[in-house]
C-alpha cells in the first residue's frame, strides 16, 4: 500500500507522538508499504529526504525552542503540500494528530476522495500547563481545545488512540464515533533485558548501587520533582541513586537540578541529558527499577520500552498508566504528586532483588501484548477496511 503520515511533531522533536511516528513509518517501510511522511521541516525552509527508506517532506516551520520543536507554516507550503499528495496518490492518508499540518493535508487529501485513518496522541494538559493560566481560564482553554480535537477527528474514516483509557476521554468529551484502541507498540526485537552495560556506565559515570531510573522529557506534566523528593527520602534508608535521562532543553531542567541540589541529593542524582537511539535500550539495563511520576500519559512509551527490559514499574495511578502496571504483578502504582507513597514503594522494590526479580517477569511477560508486530498488522487491517465501500 501506499501510505502518506502526517504529523505536526517529527525527529529530531522529543516526544512520545514524534517518537512513536517515526517508528511506525520505519515498520511501514520494512513490511513493504511505500511510505511518505509530511512533517515540520528541521529548518525554515522546505525539505525533502530519505530516512531508513522512508520519504519525508519538510513543510517550512518555525522553532519554539523547546524541546527541539518546530511548528509547520502549512498555509506558505500548500502548493507543495497538493503537489506531493497528487503526485505520491496514496491509498491511505494517516493523521498523527489534529493540529494545522495534519489538518490542511486532510483537508487536501478529502478533495480527492482519499482515505483518511487519525490517531489521536493530545491531551490538553500537555498544552495548557505551559501557559500558567488561572484556573477556570484554563478550565475554559481545555474545553475549547477538546472540541478543536472531536470536530477534526470526527470528519475522517477511522479514528484509533493507544488505550482504552484514552478512548474513554475522547467520548466522555463528547466524541461519539467509534474509536478503535491501537497501542503504540514496543519493539520486542530492540528492547530486552541482556544487554551488556559496562562500557554505557563506564561513559555515564553510573555506579553499581540500588538504581531507579527515569526516562522523558524534563516539563511540568513529568513530575520529576516528585520523584526528586521520593529519593531524598528513600536515601535516609538505601544508599541509592537516580538516573534521570532527558534532553537539558526540557522546560523544567534548570528547576530540577536546582531542586537537587536543595534537597542535597546531587550525589545521588545523575542528569544524562539526552540519550541517544542506540543508547537507550542498554541504559534501561543499567536500572534496577524504572519510575514514571506523569499525569498525562496517554499509553508512555518510556514505559513500555522499561517493561520489554525486564524492569520492574512504580507508575503514577493516573490517565492510562494503570493498563500497564499492576500494582504487586509488575510494579505497583502510586498516588499522583505523592511522594511519601512513592518513597515506600521505591525503598521497598530495591531493597529486595527478590521482589525485583518477580516483577521484572512480569512486566517482560505483559509487554508482549504489545509488540510492534501486532501493531503494524493492526493498523494494516484499518487501511484495508476502510478502503471497502
Amino acid at each position: 500500500m501506499k501510505i502518506l503520515i502526517v504529523t505536526d511533531t517529527y525527529p529530531p522533536h522529543v516526544n512520545g507522538a514524534a517518537q512513536f511516528t517515526y517508528r511506525l513509518a520505519q515498520a511501514l517501510a520494512q513490511h513493504a508499504h511505500d511510505v511518505l511522511v509530511i512533517a515540520p521541516s528541521r529548518t525554515w525552509r522546505d525539505e525533502q529526504y530519505q530516512d531508513n527508506g522512508v520519504r519525508v517532506v519538510g513543510v517550512v516551520s518555525m522553532p519554539l525552542y523547546v524541546n527541539n520543536m518546530r511548528v509547520a507554516l502549512p498555509t506558505f507550503s500548500h502548493n507543495l503540500i497538493a503537489q506531493t499528495i497528487k503526485t505520491f496518490v496514496p491509498d491511505a492518508v494517516h493523521a498523527q494528530g489534529h493540529f494545522g499540518l495534519s489538518r490542511t493535508v486532510a483537508n487536501i487529501a478529502k478533495r480527492s476522495g482519499t482515505l483518511i485513518v487519525g490517531t489521536n496522541h493530545f491531551m490538553p494538559d500537555n498544552l495548557t500547563h505551559y501557559l500558567h493560566l488561572p484556573n477556570s481560564i484554563e478550565q475554559r482553554l481545555n474545553k475549547r481545545l477538546w472540541q478543536q480535537c472531536y470536530d477534526f477527528f470526527g470528519s475522517l474514516d477511522a479514528v484509533t488512540t493507544p488505550t482504552n483509557k484514552a478512548a474513554e476521554l475522547f467520548t466522555a468529551h463528547g466524541f461519539h464515533k467509534p474509536v478503535q484502541v491501537v497501542s503504540n507498540g514496543i519493539n520486542t526485537r530492540a528492547f530486552h533485558p541482556n544487554f551488556d552495560t559496562q562500557a554505557l556506565k563506564t561513559r555515564y559515570n553510573l555506579t553499581d548501587k540500588p538504581t531507579a531510573l527515569v526516562v522523558g522529557r524534563l516539563d511540568k506534566e513529568k513530575n520529576i520533582n516528585v520523584i526528586l523528593r521520593a529519593v531524598a527520602l528513600v536515601r535516609n534508608h538505601i544508599d541509592m541513586h537516580l538516573i534521570i535521562a532527558g534532553s537539558d532543553k526540557g522546560s523544567e531542567a534548570h528547576h530540577l537540578q536546582k531542586l537537587t541540589r536543595q534537597l542535597r541529593v546531587s550525589d545521588a542524582v545523575t542528569f544524562t541529558g539526552f540519550v541517544p537511539d542506540e543508547d537507550l535500550p542498554t541504559l534501561y539495563c543499567c536500572a534496577d527499577v524504572f519510575v514514571m511520576a506523569g499525569t498525562a500519559e496517554l499509553q508512555s512509551i518510556a514505559t513500555m520500552e522499561a517493561m520489554a527490559s525486564g524492569l520492574p514499574i512504580i507508575a503514577a495511578d493516573a490517565v492510562a498508566l494503570p493498563e500497564l502496571v499492576i500494582s504487586n504483578k509488575n510494579g505497583f502504582l502510586f498516588e499522583p504528586n505523592n511522594y511519601r507513597s512513592l518513597s515506600k514503594y521505591l525503598r521497598d522494590t530495591l531493597s529486595s532483588g527478590d521482589l525485583q526479580k518477580r516483577l521484572g517477569i512480569t512486566s517482560y511477560q505483559f509487554i508482549q501484548r504489545h509488540a510492534l508486530e501486532q501493531t503494524i498488522k493492526s493498523f494494516e487491517d484499518i487501511y484495508l477496511a476502510i478502503d471497502k465501500p
